[in-house]
This record gives C-alpha cells, sequence and structure tokens, in this order.
C-alpha cells in the first residue's frame, strides 16, 4: 500500500519534473547509494596510501597508472559506451564480440608498455621498469574485464552492477592494504594491485556472460564505439597528460600532491549518476521528443552541483587533516579545482551527443579541450608549478563546455526545423 501510494506520488509529479521519477528515484537512489559505497571503499585505500606510503612512492605509482591509462586506448574504450547503447536496444550477443575485439586490440597497449619498460631497465631504473612491465602484462584484462558494468547498465539493472562493483572494490582493498603495510615496492604493490582486479573483475564478467539473453549482434556499435575510442583517446590524452608532465618537470613528490588534490575531485565526479541514467533512457527513445526535457534538467542541476562544489571547497581543510595529513599542501589546488564539480551537468549534454552519434562535434570539443590543456600545461608547469596544471584543467574544461552547449541547441535548433516540416507535410496532405 505504502509502495503504491509513493509510486502514485512520483508520477504526479513527472508534469512539474517532466521526467520519469520512478526511474530516477529507483535508478538513482540504487546509483548513489552504490557510488556511496564504492566511494568510502576507495576512500579508505587513499588513507592508507597516504599514511603508509612515502610521497615519492605514491608518485611513482600514480605515474605508472596514468601510463596504463594511456596505453588502455588500445583497448577501445569507446566501445563500452556503444555497448549500453547496444545492450538498450536488446542486442545481447554484442557482448562477446566486443569482449573479443578489446581483448585482441589491448594488446597493442601492452607491447607499449613493455618498450617502455625495457627503455627504463636500459636507463639502469630497473625498479620502475619492471613495475611497468607488470602493469603491461596485466593490460589486457586489468582494461577489458570490467565492461560487465556498462552491460548491466545497458539493460538498466543499476542493482547488480553496483553490487559486482562494491564487491570486487571490497575484496581489492582486503588485497591491497595489507601489502600497504608490509612493504613499499612499487613492484610488489602493483603486482597486487592489478592481480587482484583483474580476477575479481574477471570472474563477475564470467558471471554476466552467462546471464547473456540472447545473441543478436549490434555490428553498427563495433564502428561507432571505433569511432568513440577516438574522441575518448584524445579526451584522455587531454585529462591524463597533466601526471606526465608533473613527473617529468616537478617529479614524483609534487606529483604526489597533485594527485591527492585530482584524486578525490575525480571520485566525487564520478558519483554523479546523471551518466549513466541518461545513456540508456535516452538510447531507447527518440532524442526528438526528448531534446527540450534534458535541456530542461541540464539548467535545473546547477541548483544541486553549485551549492555542493562550494561546500566542498569550504570543507575541504576539515578531512584532509583527519585522513590526508601529509597531504595539507594538496587542500588549496582542490578548492580550485572544485570549479570542475560545478560543470558536471554538462555530462547531459555530452550523452545527447554521444547518443546522436554527432561524432564530427565530438571531435571538435576533444580536440580544443586537449590543445588547451597542454598548450597551457607545458609553458605554465615550469613557471607556476602544480597551478600550472589547475590552471590549464579549468580553463580548457570552460572551452569544451561552451563548445558543448553550443552544438547541444545546434541540434535544437535542427529538431525544432524538422519538426516544423513534418508539421507542414501532415497539414499539406
Amino acid at each position: 500500500m505504502v509502495r503504491r501510494k509513493w509510486i502514485a506520488l512520483l508520477r504526479w509529479s513527472e508534469k512539474y519534473t517532466q521526467t520519469d521519477m520512478v526511474y530516477v528515484m529507483h535508478g538513482g537512489l540504487l546509483l548513489l547509494l552504490g557510488k556511496a559505497g564504492l566511494l568510502s571503499i576507495l576512500a579508505l585505500v587513499m588513507f592508507f596510501f597516504a599514511n603508509w606510503l612515502p610521497p615519492a612512492t605514491y608518485g611513482a605509482y600514480e605515474y605508472i597508472l596514468t601510463i596504463m591509462v594511456l596505453f588502455g586506448i588500445f583497448s577501445l574504450p569507446g566501445l563500452n559506451t556503444a555497448l549500453v547503447r547496444s545492450i538498450a536496444k536488446k542486442k545481447e550477443g554484442s557482448l562477446a564480440l566486443i569482449l573479443k575485439t578489446k581483448l585482441k586490440w589491448s594488446l597493442l597497449g601492452s607491447l607499449g608498455m613493455f618498450a617502455i619498460a625495457a627503455w627504463y631497465i636500459y636507463k639502469e631504473q630497473s625498479l620502475l621498469g619492471i613495475a611497468i612491465g607488470i602493469g603491461g602484462a596485466f593490460l589486457p584484462f586489468y582494461t577489458v574485464f570490467p565492461m560487465f558494468e556498462a552491460y548491466w547498465n545497458g539493460k538498466k539493472r543499476f542493482d547488480v552492477k553496483i553490487k559486482y562493483e562494491i564487491a570486487v572494490a571490497f575484496l581489492a582493498a582486503l588485497c591491497i592494504i595489507p601489502t600497504l603495510y608490509f612493504t613499499d615496492n612499487i613492484a610488489v604493490i602493483l603486482f597486487v594491485f592489478f592481480s587482484s582486479y583483474t580476477v575479481l573483475n574477471g570472474f563477475f564478467l564470467w558471471r554476466t556472460l552467462q546471464q547473456v539473453q540472447n545473441r543478436e549482434e549490434d555490428a553498427e556499435g563495433i564502428h561507432l564505439g571505433k569511432s568513440l575510442t577516438g574522441i575518448i583517446a584524445i579526451w584522455t590524452l587531454a585529462e591524463y597528460a597533466d601526471k606526465i608532465i608533473l613527473w617529468k618537470f616537478l617529479g614524483p613528490a609534487q606529483l604526489a600532491i597533485y594527485a591527492f588534490a585530482a584524486q578525490p575531485l575525480q571520485r566525487i565526479i564520478a558519483f554523479n549518476p546523471m551518466g549513466a541514467l541518461v545513456l540508456p533512457k535516452v538510447s531507447e527513445s527518440n532524442t526528438k521528443q526528448t531534446y527540450a526535457n534534458l535541456k530542461k534538467k541540464f539548467f535545473k542541476s546547477f541548483a544541486v552541483t553549485l551549492p555542493i562544489a562550494t561546500g566542498l571547497a569550504l570543507l575541504a581543510p576539515f578531512p584532509y587533516r583527519i585522513f590526508f595529513p601529509q597531504y595539507m599542501d594538496s587542500v588549496i589546488y582542490f578548492q580550485a579545482l572544485s570549479v570542475l564539480i560545478a560543470m558536471a551537468p554538462f555530462v547531459l549534454i555530452n550523452t545527447a551527443l554521444v547518443v546522436e552519434m554527432r561524432k564530427k562535434e565530438l571531435y571538435i570539443v576533444n580536440v580544443a579541450k586537449a590543445v588547451i590543456k597542454i598548450g597551457l600545461y607545458l609553458p605554465l608547469v615550469p613557471l607556476l608549478g602544480i597551478w600550472g596544471i589547475v590552471t590549464g584543467r579549468i580553463v580548457g574544461n570552460v572551452v569544451a563546455n561552451i563548445l558543448l552547449f553550443y552544438f547541444f541547441t545546434k541540434i535544437g535548433r535542427e529538431h525544432e526545423i524538422q519538426k516544423n516540416l513534418h508539421a507542414s507535410e501532415e497539414q499539406g496532405g
């Protein structure tokens, strides 16, 4: 009885929100609770990294993970987004097809990491070279196996997705935390890190494959995923070049200080469920009909993200003092970068462009972001240190978001023209 009344209330509210409130409350609440649990586990692991590892060692850890992310582009990450779209269209055979494609291409990333590992060993930095080589050995599995998340996201089974994600994070933490206690050897830490995530993600991917309901494949999804990978590659370069540049100019200790500002920020931004909710919903519906509502949601979302960004910036010194006392220098950079949290609603606009397959526009946005960021990093980091990275990130994101909004508005005008033409044809008929 209570449940029926609650659903009736949500349905009544839809005439004001112009949104499927039952879907939002069910999926959104599940995602928020799951992301809160995931964030708590990751924060706990970061606590032990901060207190048990020297900054220089943590800086090396971040550097190697960044190399892993960059070479992970060869695993065609755009196929994950395409898989969400394919599964939303009931073409579940795409999971196995995309899995094989991603594993095959990711081997190129492994070769690239092995080459860098050999170069460091040749330069008599054996420990760093071995650690990078370990990353190369695990790269295909570490980057590909988590694709079960895209499958369950496409089916809108956020409960299963969250359950698997939390299980992986929790069990991996049980392996990583004791390792940090017993050693600060970066090669050992990375071996435990990669192997635990590989085994756990592999297990849940296997379980997901057992639950596929049909073998229908989406050939268009492969083509779309490869196109999106080009866009994601540019985005990844823009997002992760900062750590490579800091490592080269300022060294591992300064990279660690920046990482403890950027990592919590990235976790908080990932906490936002809007993209995960919108992509499968818009993929199965007519974008022409949903465009106006999406635009309204975009503007309303700032009423949430702006206060959150402001509050986090003001309160940041307190959790840092308690959990990351070695990294109090990171606070000021976290506060400055908090403006990126306020920009979170732009993920809605980006999702609209992905669903409509506006590849040209997405390339323009991401190329502009990459060029501006890296173009500012290179001259500013030697002059301003970490502030050069902060400046580049904020300016690059502002420009990219302005371009996103411009293209989104252009799509709206096109839809309106099509709607008017269709109405004229019906009247003429």
